[in-house]
């Protein structure tokens, strides 16, 4: 929408005029009440821009230039292809500030529903899922943009010609971005009276994700209605509305519009912030049912970017309801993420404690290999096969080893006439040990001569190479097998 240049007030750049030497103004494109949007033209590249300035009474507002900066730093941190993007920032020669953004070409949604009474239920809810795949993000970086209306969501297109939602305007966003202080008190007082939450119209300051949830609600329902859900004489009626009032569903002033549908877009209009739905994931999960053919990709990547992105209040309440109405009676219902410093700590002493658990695991192994090590080669072989057989099984005590002559549990019975797996020898003695039965206990066979080897195996069986092997049988590649025959020339 082009405004007449006979609007706009003195002291904004006149078409022709060239601003910072490298934007040569074309056209008003709008105005609103707090700034205005120029057409451009960058004089070297030749690229359309738009440029966004602050009417001449704002800028001289104290908290203005700030705000103004807020909103670039907020768009420029945010990488969906649904935020209009930030080219650059300067400032005029009388000191106000500007910001130069990518060109639109298109409508915002409130012309295009203005202009149709009301729009296709598909396409209300595909224009709701590419604005919820934007603020999934900003969530995720502590932005709440606290301003959604179907005004600042513009419809352009992709290259291919299917639409494209942005959404606009990050001038009121709560943002919590490295070296950025909050606002002042004014600031409670901003936004457009008929999207606003309940909280919000308290207090601006104590609002999280979900004031963004009813703002999606309520475009929503204008979408699929023609008509706002509070609307007033006043600034006061619309205010008295939002906080004590429940419009009627979408579905008793449309009637083909789903009545599933309709409930999605009353719990986003929940007076409670804890009844909304708790992050834009959860949101447009909900909406996949009432979307267009595609509309899966779309939630997909609205879940994978909104990942974390939960509220601490619904964090607290799902995991300790007797913390959440304890912090509750404290903070008098209203809820603010956790601070990035506290997270930063969180996430330390998480990653200090891990490594110090790693650590401790790494120190077992070394030690457990260098006892392995220190043992004969048969006596791993029958340790090992020992504790392979006991898994899943109650483990003996260790102080009382099993007698000399009694053949473990464990042994096998050979299966085949050409191989049998030996019986697990017994552990050897403890050195040292005080214990008379440790003391009794035999060691391994490779450590006695052969007549105390023969004297250990069972009736039938015949020591080889260190382990009992059933006659005939020698000990060789592992397990016991017959001779190996050997050819002589």
């Amino acid at each position: 929408m082009t405004v007449s240049v006979d609007d706009v007030p003195q002291g904004i750049p006149a078409p022709g005029d060239v601003l910072s030497g490298k934007y040569q103004i074309e056209r008003v494109i709008g105005m609103g009440g707090m700034g205005v949007v120029l057409a451009a033209q960058h004089v070297t590249l030749g690229q359309r821009v738009a440029v966004k300035l602050l009417l001449p009474h704002v800028a001289k507002l104290p908290e203005a230039a700030k705000r103004f900066l807020r909103e670039a730093r907020a768009s420029t941190n945010l990488r969906s292809e649904h935020v209009a993007r930030v080219l650059d920032v300067g400032t005029q020669d009388n000191g106000a500030p500007y910001m130069v953004m990518e060109y639109l070409e298109g409508k915002d949604l409130h012309q295009l529903a203005s202009s149709q009474s009301f729009l296709p239920i598909a396409a209300s809810v595909d224009y709701v899922l590419q604005a919820a795949e934007a603020l999934a993000e900003a969530h995720t970086l502590g932005i709440v943009h606290r301003d959604l209306k179907p005004a600042n969501l513009f419809l352009t297109t992709h290259a291919d010609g299917s639409g494209l939602v942005k959404v606009l305007d990050f001038g009121i966003s709560k943002a919590t971005l490295p070296g950025e202080s909050g606002i002042t008190a004014t600031d409670a007082v901003l936004g457009s009276p008929g999207y606003m939450s309940p909280e919000q119209i308290r207090s601006a300051k104590h609002v999280d994700q979900r004031a963004d949830i009813w703002g999606i609600g309520v475009s929503l329902y204008e979408l699929l209605t023609g008509q706002p859900p509070f609307d007033g004489a006043s600034v006061a009626a619309v205010s008295v509305q939002i906080v004590l009032e429940t419009p009627k569903l979408a579905h008793e002033l449309r009637p083909d519009v789903p009545e599933g549908l309709s409930r999605v877009v009353a719990r986003c209009l929940e007076k409670d912030p804890a009844k909304r739905y708790p992050n834009m994931a959860e949101l447009a999960a909900a909406l996949l049912p009432f979307g267009p053919t595609g509309s899966a990709a779309a939630v997909e990547r609205v879940r994978r970017i909104g990942r974390g992105s939960m509220p601490f209040a619904a964090t607290i309440a799902a995991s300790d309801p007797d913390l959440q109405s304890q912090i509750s009676a404290g903070t008098n219902g209203t809820w603010e993420s956790p601070k990035p410093g506290a997270q930063r700590k969180r996430a330390v002493a998480l990653g200090v404690g891990g490594l110090f658990v790693v650590g401790a695991l790494l120190a077992s192994v070394f030690v457990l290999g260098r006892r392995s090590t220190d043992r004969p080669a048969s006596e791993e072989t029958a340790t090992g096969r020992a504790a392979a057989a006991s898994v899943g099984t109650a483990q003996r005590p260790t102080s009382q080893p099993a007698p000399a002559t009694q053949l473990p549990a464990g042994q096998a019975v050979p299966t085949s006439p050409t191989r049998a797996e030996p019986p697990a020898m017994p552990d050897p003695a403890p050195v040292g040990a005080a214990s008379s039965a440790a003391a009794a206990s035999p060691s391994p066979l490779v450590k006695r001569g052969p007549a105390s080897q023969r004297a250990l195996c069972p009736k039938g069986q015949t020591a080889s190479n260190g382990h009992c092997c059933p006659s005939g049988l020698v000990w060789q590649k592992g397990g016991c097998d017959r001779p190996l025959a050997v050819s002589l020339p």
